[in-house]
């Protein structure tokens, strides 16, 4: 999980949300089937541009294969008003939708990646992550969502080996300019691949300074 920056509404939610949001709600209070138009193509493009067609939960890269669900931030199910607010839509891998369900709670309450900074409740400790002590959002956010299942555990050791392999060319680099410029390539990867937070307490280990590191994500 990473800090997501959310873009403006989409020009087909400026026009159709409050329409959109009655049309939902009728449906649920006559028990009748309600399009779901939080799945539309327009909202998604957006949403795939916002989070860099990453997971917004546990940060994997999800395209390549599969088409991520539209996720409900609050549930839908508990919030049938916000169904198509901006603000409470992101995209989501399966596994972790499937984890979330209809989870929602005022006291124990999951990580907004759009407004909570994961790094105040979090530790990113190789391909493993933990609640920090303490943390209520923390501990939840890890339990609920599964982030340390097996599969995303293989997932983000594969992606830290690599760095691994670009942080060992920089040191082997036969002169200064070859290895500013190799630094410059796994500083743009870091910031553009997935599992940005886990990437990062690698090369904050390596003495890569805070300035380079808290930089805004790159939008791919």
């Amino acid at each position: 999980m990473r800090k997501i920056a959310k873009l403006p509404k989409p020009p087909i939610l400026q026009t159709n949300e409050d329409l959109w949001t009655k049309e939902y709600l009728e449906a649920i209070k006559s028990d009748s089937k309600s399009p779901s138009r939080w799945r539309d193509k327009r909202i998604r493009s957006v949403l795939n541009l916002e989070t860099s067609e990453r997971c917004a939960y546990c940060d994997s890269e999800m395209l390549s294969v599969s088409f991520g669900d539209v996720e409900h931030i609050k549930p839908k199910s508990k919030f049938p008003d916000e169904v198509v607010k901006w603000s409470n839509l992101t995209l989501a891998c399966q596994r972790c939708n499937n984890a979330k369900l209809d989870y929602y709670s005022d006291v124990e309450s999951i990580l907004n990646p759009y407004i909570d900074d994961p790094l105040d409740h979090l530790i990113f400790a190789g391909d493993l992550i933990y609640h920090k002590p303490g943390s209520v959002m923390g501990y939840t956010t890890v339990s609920q969502l599964k982030l340390s299942r097996l599969e995303l555990v293989a997932a983000r050791r594969r992606r830290l080996d690599l760095i691994a392999t670009q942080l060992r060319n920089i040191e082997v680099a036969p002169n200064c300019e070859i290895a500013s410029t190799l630094r410059e390539m796994l500083l743009d990867d870091y910031k553009s691949g997935e599992f940005r937070n886990s990437v990062r307490s690698i090369l904050s280990m390596h003495g890569f300074p805070a300035t380079e590191l808290d930089d805004s994500p790159v939008i791919v």
